[in-house]
């Protein structure tokens, strides 16, 4: 459990104020803190300065609105348990922020983490493929300390495909579909991947770690997506939008993936209702073998564990658990 900080308690302070429908003075702001009236407002001056929207009247300080650019403590405002207890960082560009989540995990006591950064340089996709991470995206990692003996892993990827699916559609009403397993489209190009890892003990020999990494195009860079990738690359906004919220955002995922992993039901329907994958002819390999072959097929169902269950030419039933497929028609 992280402290929170003087910035944190005035803004939790603010918060439960609304939640009651009115403001809070100064004198019973510093009370609460054990700080001055006059320490009070100048960090509400300066959380104002940082994007905060507190109007001040007659019977107190109001919190009026949250950025909408990624800050911690914004972000720890919005985040559903146990998210919100600090383990958030938040940083300008990385290499990966799969990496930095388990770094953080380590540097902590905390059970889970919440890493996001504004651009990526070293972005990493499935299969050791680059996911390119320009600038104006929300590129983010969460990670937890796997307590339980989790076996479908294959769901991680599902519910985290969905729970992005879904947080897009209800926050800015744009639809979506998903590419078994994990790749987010809009109308047929690809606008977010995910990468899930697991990380064994060295005594254990279990996953005590999972991190789960969400890169989104929120919109087209400027001068556009590179030329090896443009015909397939797309984003959710053709440019700037006024609405972005990107704390608001990442902490509906989060709280998305959560309900989803309570529910599995759920979020395996809504996969299953988003998957453009389903009813097409596709081509896969079958992985895990020593020479894998190119096999085209059916897919008809997705399992309960996540699996895509495929007829193929020859009349055979497969279920593929990883690997990705080629739509043909």
């Amino acid at each position: 459990m992280f402290e929170p900080s003087k910035k944190f308690q005035v803004l939790t302070l603010l918060q439960e104020a609304k939640d009651e429908g009115r403001a809070i003075s100064g004198s019973d702001l510093g009370r609460a803190m054990d700080i001055s009236r006059q320490a009070v407002w100048k960090m509400v001056k300066g959380l104002e300065d940082e994007g905060f929207v507190i109007p001040s009247s007659p019977t107190g300080y109001s919190l009026e609105a949250l950025p909408k650019a990624l800050h911690p403590e914004a972000l720890r405002l919005l985040l559903p348990p146990p998210y919100d207890e600090g383990g958030i960082r938040i940083l300008e560009d990385t290499a990966s922020t799969n990496l930095d989540a388990k770094n953080l995990l380590d540097e902590t006591r905390a059970e889970c983490v919440v890493v996001a950064s504004r651009a990526q340089s070293k972005g990493r996709g499935r299969l050791g493929r680059s996911f390119f991470s320009p600038p104006g995206g929300l590129y983010f990692s969460f990670a937890w300390r796997n307590h339980e003996d989790q076996k479908n892993f294959g769901l991680i990827t599902i519910f985290a495909a969905v729970a992005l699916h879904r947080a897009i559609l209800d926050l800015y009403g744009i639809p979506t579909t998903i590419k078994w397993v994990n790749d987010l489209e809009k109308e047929g190009k690809k606008i977010s991947g995910i990468l899930t890892e697991g990380r064994a003990g060295l005594e254990s020999g279990r996953i005590d770690t999972i991190v789960c990494g969400i890169g989104t195009n929120l919109m087209t860079p400027e001068g556009g997506f590179p030329e090896d990738i443009r015909a397939r690359a797309g984003a959710l906004f053709p440019g700037p939008h006024e609405d972005l919220d990107y704390n608001l955002l990442l902490a509906r995922i989060i709280q998305n993936y959560l309900d989803f992993q309570a529910h599995p039901d759920r979020g395996l329907d809504l996969y299953r209702k988003a998957c453009s994958t389903l009813g097409k002819t596709i081509a896969f390999e079958e992985m895990g073998r020593a020479n894998p072959t190119t096999m085209k097929g059916k897919a008809l169902a997705i399992d309960d564990l996540g699996g895509l269950v495929v007829t193929t030419s020859h009349g055979q039933e497969k279920t593929l658990r990883f690997g990705e497929v080629q739509i043909l028609k």
